[in-house]
């Protein structure tokens, strides 16, 4: 009994933490957000996530350990500069104790330090450490590839499209056969939720899809809703984001000429309000890219004025993605007449190897 029964402590104290009123003006580290913590035991690690609120000036908040859907509410913390101290009061078959952590802002969004039980004495029982990483909440803008359950059997795939402005979700969902605007969409807490409307055979249905973040996917169900907000229907949903590949930044651009020489230039390209947009470097002289886009399957394309032996055309360049640091593809070369070439083109991110291009 010394030890309060070791090992429901030990889960007591990992999975319940606590809330006080601090007020935010008094605090030098921003508590409020989602927290990933590990604590170190006799047993192995042990992995939380903790959910920290904000409710006029006071924190509070939840707690669950990863894998397991049992999630409880928090109870003490205090913060003085940049150490935190929470703790907690258990009670196992009359005997009383104290769960303790104390940790300090090592970096921004996160924290480091030890983790204690004490009895009434205060004498310590056990501990060990104790760390947190804040998570920083990822947009949902993107491309996403969704699978739907239906009622009667079978599955049906989609591709919703979401887009963020001014922290303002919009989107669509399109099947090979229809189209549909989403409503609304909200994320709080890792949970998802996308309203939109559907219609078949002329009547208008409310379809609501709740869901939660599961690493790179969303997973949740569908939920047919009736005149009052209730359900009709449901079933199974998830959706998977597509890996979207990151333009920006400077590019060593090599070509093939029609003269089997090679041209090596330096792409800079940056992301604008309206999308993508650069320069083209040659030697000293610069030169805007007319457009620079990503389409629906990956493929690049980027258009320039360019001059050719004293004529003035356009070049349009189509390539498609290797891996993160390499393009390849074709460029083309007209003047709206008869002079038109053609070549081979690569392009490799600056700090990476020169690619060499096969004639």
């Amino acid at each position: 009994m010394i030890y309060l029964q070791r090992s429901i402590l030990v889960l007591s104290a990992l999975f319940t933490i606590g809330y006080s009123p601090v007020h935010s003006d008094e605090l030098s580290v921003p508590l409020e957000g989602i927290w990933k913590a590990t604590a170190t035991t006799d047993g192995g690690d042990k992995h939380y996530t903790i959910t920290v609120t904000k409710d006029d000036g006071s924190f509070g908040g939840t707690i669950a350990e990863d894998g397991k859907d049992d999630s409880r509410k928090l109870d003490t913390i205090s913060v003085d500069g940049k150490a935190i101290a929470i703790s907690l009061e258990i009670e196992s078959n009359g005997q009383q104790g104290e769960v303790k952590v104390a940790a300090e802002e090592t970096g921004p969004g996160t924290l480091s330090g030890e983790w204690s039980i004490v009895n009434s004495s205060g004498e310590k029982l056990l501990g060990g450490e104790w760390e947190a990483a804040k998570q920083v909440a990822e947009s949902l803008a993107g491309t996403w590839d969704s699978v739907v359950d239906l009622p009667e059997g079978g599955t049906l795939e989609s591709v919703m499209k979401v887009t963020e402005t001014d922290g303002e979700y919009a989107g669509t969902i399109e099947t090979s056969e229809h189209k549909t605007t989403v409503t609304k969409i909200t994320d709080a807490d890792g949970k998802v939720t996308i309203d939109l409307s559907i219609e078949q055979e002329g009547v208008k249905m409310d379809v609501q899809i709740r869901s939660e973040k599961d690493g790179n996917d969303l997973v949740g169900k569908w939920h047919l809703l009736d005149g009052n907000g209730g359900d009709t229907a449901s079933g199974g949903w998830k959706a998977t984001k597509r890996d979207e590949f990151a333009l920006e930044g400077s590019w060593n651009i090599t070509a093939v000429l029609p003269d089997e020489k090679e041209l090596q230039a330096t792409f800079e390209i940056a992301k604008s309000d309206d999308g993508l947009s650069g320069i083209a470097r040659l030697g000293e002289d610069k030169t805007d890219l007319k457009s620079v886009t990503i389409g629906e399957d990956g493929e690049v394309k980027i258009t320039l004025d360019f001059e050719m032996d004293g004529t003035a055309g356009l070049v349009t360049i189509e390539a498609t993605v290797e891996g993160d640091n390499n393009l390849t593809g074709k460029w083309a070369f007209t003047d709206g007449g008869s002079e038109n070439y053609d070549g081979k083109w690569a392009a490799s991110r600056a700090g990476q190897e020169r690619g060499v291009l096969r004639r």
